[in-house]
């Protein structure tokens, strides 16, 4: 098992409909194996309960922006939808 600091990064895919419990895994299994210092989980944003939506809102910073902007988030102040 690779040393990582105690640093976590929660990376929540925003997406209009859930992703398969496959894309998620393969998502987690990635960032495990990755070099990266840190921990990283995956947050799949439909299937996240609001109030975790909320914690994510307040203090969030993006790191890619979709090809296509969806309707989810066009408009909304941080890009994240509600």
């Amino acid at each position: 098992m690779k040393s990582r600091r105690q640093c976590q990064v929660i990376v929540a895919v925003i997406t209009n409909q859930p992703m398969n419990a496959s894309r998620c895994a393969d998502l987690q299994e990635a960032f495990s194996e990755s070099e990266l210092p840190f921990k990283a989980d995956i947050v799949d944003w439909p299937a996240a309960s609001e109030s975790f939506r909320e914690v994510i809102r307040e203090c969030h910073e993006l790191l890619q922006e979709g090809e296509k902007q969806s309707a989810m988030t066009r408009g909304s102040r941080h890009g994240l939808g509600r």
